[in-house]
């Protein structure tokens, strides 16, 4: 299939896989039923220019290789990548399901009660861990990147698109702050071309976060989040994971996650126990009475 042909239902992909219907996403994405599986899967056909990119076939190889060993609950699975009709493309685990951008807008003014934001963070948290611990970032984490899935009377997030910000950012020599989602989610160093790390996903763990609580998104003024309207212990948690310096954030996404569920079951305030006093008290009695056996009437 060349480039420039539409493609429509029906119609191969890299010989293999059978068109059944597009499900719009990130550039053009379908779901296909691979022919030799079986198995209904998501095909990603990423629009970059192979001619001006620095990107060859064995890289997207290579990448779809260590994307597919991220292996999580709350991660989307990714198959395999490469370059087929002369295009780079990746096949991932079809997820079907709202995104998390479209429950939010679905809840209007019917705020989520704080147990479901902490159950949803502690999922996402536990993705974006799972896959810096095996070096990998995602620098385009948005509600959109995520999809929520129906598991019983819970939601189960599944956490598409990993890797897919690094290969947009292969295709030319200059450095972007991120090619496919909103910009108000990327991270301050992002957004000025610098170098980035795990804390940009961090931070943007707490554009979601503040989202999940407000159903809003975060106006930053002069770097600063604003307050959420939730009290103290919600605005300490947002001011640190936003902040503008990277080093000022959460360590990782798991000490994030910490921070979130202590709002649900903060610790009961120290009370100092009596026994110290009561071992003093009793020490005074004594050396009271020794005193008075000593220096009492004989």
């Amino acid at each position: 299939m060349s480039p420039m042909t539409p493609r429509a239902p029906g119609m191969f992909f890299a010989e293999r896989y059978e068109l059944v219907r597009e499900i719009g996403g990130a550039g053009e994405v379908w779901e296909v039923q691979d022919t030799n599986s079986g198995q209904r899967v998501a095909l990603k056909i990423l629009k970059i220019s192979l001619e001006a990119s620095r990107s060859t076939p064995e890289y997207f190889r290579r990448e779809g290789e260590e994307l597919s060993a991220l292996e999580h609950p709350n991660v989307a699975r990714t198959f395999e990548a490469g370059v087929a009709d002369g295009q780079a493309y990746l096949i991932a685990e079809l997820v079907e399901g709202v995104s998390l951008e479209e429950l939010i807008a679905g809840r209007k003014d019917r705020h989520f009660l704080l147990s479901e934001v902490v159950e949803l963070c502690e999922q996402l948290a536990a993705a974006v861990e799972h896959a810096h611990s095996r070096g990998i970032l995602h620098l385009d984490l948005t509600p959109s990147k995520v999809m929520v899935v129906k598991h019983g009377e819970r939601h189960r997030l599944k956490v598409i698109d990993f890797g897919l910000a690094k290969m947009f950012s292969e295709q030319s020599s200059e450095s972007a702050p991120g090619p496919l989602g909103a910009r108000e989610h990327l991270a301050p160093e992002q957004m000025k071309g610098e170098a980035v790390g795990p804390s940009a996903d961090v931070f943007a763990l707490g554009m979601i976060f503040f989202e999940l609580l407000t159903l809003h998104r975060p106006v930053l003024q002069n770097g600063r989040p604003p307050n959420t309207g939730l009290g103290v212990r919600a605005d300490v948690i947002v001011k640190k994971v936003l902040a503008p310096d990277p080093a000022a954030r959460y360590l990782s996404a798991g000490t994030f996650a910490i921070a979130v569920r202590a709002l649900e079951h903060p610790e009961e305030p120290r009370r100092p126990s009596p026994i110290p006093w009561l071992g003093l008290v009793v020490l005074v009695i004594v050396i009271l009475v020794a005193i008075a056996q000593i220096f009492g009437p004989s």
